[in-house]
């Protein structure tokens, strides 16, 4: 369901959709844009541009903005955290779905463009999340899982969710810390894997902190 502000457009015509993000037009009733490119990979967040660009559209009505700010905005957003490709070789995603639904909707549209052989997900979870549906949900659509054991936030002991992945059929096991993924990912032979660091905000953190401090074992690219 498409929400916006103001004068309700047509439903997006989608161009094209991958993990760089989405082309599309927009068809109001008075006016038309058309190439319009979301730097935010995922259907999902085709809703959040439109209910951006009817706030744009509003403002321009009492402010003097530029003819290419709607262009220009969603070509230049950025959101860390949300399908965000931080490496292309090996491909390596950080996301921070944290609900089966998330999870579901985050697995899925990955599922568009890999195989289920070629991802394996590095987790992280807070004690008060779904555990047993997220786990059916990386057995699902993961070749294989490996568990960190954060000592962050109210964590979920990792072994709760190691054993509700293998329940579910798929492959688990335990991270000592964040900083023994990286060895994970370097070590690899599976050059075409895809690398999903996916769970709590306390996650992606760490991800983030530690490619800041350079203390990632490789030079990703």
């Amino acid at each position: 369901r498409f929400v916006s502000l103001g004068e309700t457009p047509h439903p997006p015509e989608l161009l094209s959709a991958d993990l760089e993000g989405s082309r599309f037009n927009l068809q109001y009733e008075t006016e038309r844009l058309e190439g319009l490119f979301l730097n935010l990979p995922g259907a999902h967040q085709l809703n959040n541009a439109l209910l951006a660009v009817g706030v744009i559209r509003q403002l321009r009505q009492t402010l003097p903005l530029p003819e290419g700010a709607i262009a220009a905005g969603l070509q230049d957003v950025q959101w860390r955290g949300r399908l965000h490709r931080i490496s292309r070789d090996p491909d390596i995603i950080i996301d921070v779905s944290h609900n089966p639904a998330g999870v579901a909707e985050t697995m899925a549209f990955l599922g568009r463009f890999y195989r289920r052989e070629q991802i394996r997900t590095i987790i992280f979870l807070q004690s008060d999340k779904d555990f047993r549906k997220i786990g059916e949900l990386i057995s699902k659509y993961a070749h294989a899982a490996w568990v960190v054991d954060l000592p962050a936030g109210k964590p979920l002991p990792p072994e709760k969710l190691q054993n509700a992945i293998e329940a579910a059929g798929g492959t688990a096991s335990i991270l000592p810390s964040f900083n023994s993924a990286w060895e994970v990912i370097a070590q690899s032979p599976d050059k075409d894997a895809l690398w999903l660091i996916i769970g709590s905000h306390y996650l992606a953190g760490e991800a983030y902190r530690q490619l800041s401090d350079t203390v990632v074992p490789r030079p990703f690219s």
